[in-house]
């Protein structure tokens, strides 16, 4: 993670009609679900890093009026305080973002887990504490976790026979016996990012 934990919803690509709505590229599908009203909290920031902002500023909060999915990048955002283009134009290339806490609190979803709720967990083999959770990558077609233990970090497979059980009310990824994940004779491979990917954790 980058430290700022401000986790990111989506781009301000520009305005988009005659009322003031905005052309937003998504990032997962948190902003789909979201209800009239729903307050949306807009940063700027130098940039993305694992899906969070990098030192973000906080700009202002506005208010959903409607949303609609455009293709799968893309979305049209309606904000209350928005009348006009000119209006508009002024939040291009602000961020929607939200605070990683409150993400989890609000978004928790049991069976389809997003996969920045898997941020932050502790990684325990038995019980002996591995390491933490730090990112979540996709590496050929494939989803990683990366645990940072006190010397390295390690992948491991999202989906595969490692994981034996993960507990998001304790805060927990139970690590199958003896898995050697975490063995210091076994090195990890770095991941490379894919040509292109611009991997996120909200989905």
């Amino acid at each position: 993670m980058s430290g700022s934990e401000i986790l990111v919803l989506g781009k301000i690509q520009g305005p988009r009609g005659i009322h003031g709505d905005l052309k937003v590229i998504r990032r997962g599908d948190i902003l789909d679900g979201l209800k009239k009203n729903s307050v949306l909290e807009l940063y700027s920031s130098e940039g993305l890093k694992d899906g969070f902002l990098i030192n973000p500023v906080f700009f202002a909060n506005f208010t959903l009026q409607s949303f609609a999915v455009l293709n799968n990048d893309t979305a049209q955002l309606r904000l209350k305080e928005l009348k006009t283009p000119e209006e508009a134009e002024k939040l291009k290339g602000l961020f929607i973002g939200i605070r990683l806490a409150e993400a989890k609190t609000r978004f928790h979803n049991p069976e389809d887990p997003y996969l920045f709720e898997y941020l932050g967990l502790d990684i325990y083999e038995g019980d002996s504490l591995k390491g933490k959770v730090v990112r979540v990558e996709q590496y050929n077609s494939k989803q990683w976790l990366i645990g940072l233990d006190k010397t390295h970090e390690v992948m491991i497979p999202l989906q595969g026979p490692f994981i034996g059980n993960v507990d998001f009310t304790r805060g927990v990824v139970s690590m199958v016996p003896e898995s050697g994940l975490f063995s210091p004779d076994e090195p990890q491979d770095e991941i490379q990012d894919e040509p292109g990917d611009e991997s996120d954790h909200t989905a």
